[in-house]
Formats: structure tokens, C-alpha cells, sequence
């Protein structure tokens, strides 16, 4: 099973990889080897999620941001390839 594939059984797609929101390469190849960097829970506008877990989001809410995390590195592992 491809990586899309198992995106897609669980409903999800790859957003487009975010702009950096700062002054730097979101990665970096060596050999056969891809180095990420400065990925965070970026809504669609360009905005970082921000807030500490149990006073300014949920539990709920965080497992969500860190989901979006996880997708923004995906599609910049994506793009690199």
C-alpha cells in the first residue's frame, strides 16, 4: 500500500506545503536523505495555531493541530520527491 493510498482510506489529502513564515528552506536533501524544518499547525491562511494544551485548546483541538503538522511535512516530503 502507497502512502496515498493509506492518506486516502483515512479521508485525508495533502494540503499544499506551507510558505515558510520566516527567513528559511523547509528542507534539505543529502544523499538519499530529506531533512525537515520549521513545520508547525499553519491554517490554510498562512497562521500558526499557538496555545498551551488544557488552558487555550483541548486535548481535542491539539491532536488536530498535531495532524496538520504531520500532513504539512508529508507535502513537503511530497514536493521534495
Amino acid at each position: 500500500m502507497t502512502p496515498y493510498i493509506r492518506l486516502a482510506a483515512l479521508g485525508l489529502t495533502l494540503p499544499e506545503p506551507p510558505t515558510p513564515i520566516a527567513n528559511f528552506v523547509t528542507h534539505a536533501e543529502s544523499g538519499r536523505l530529506i531533512f525537515l524544518s520549521g513545520q508547525g499547525p499553519l491554517r490554510t491562511d498562512g497562521t500558526l495555531f499557538t496555545g498551551k494544551v488544557g488552558e487555550d485548546v483541548t486535548v481535542e483541538q491539539a491532536y488536530g493541530h498535531a495532524r496538520l503538522t504531520g500532513l504539512n511535512l508529508l507535502a513537503v516530503m511530497h514536493a521534495a520527491t
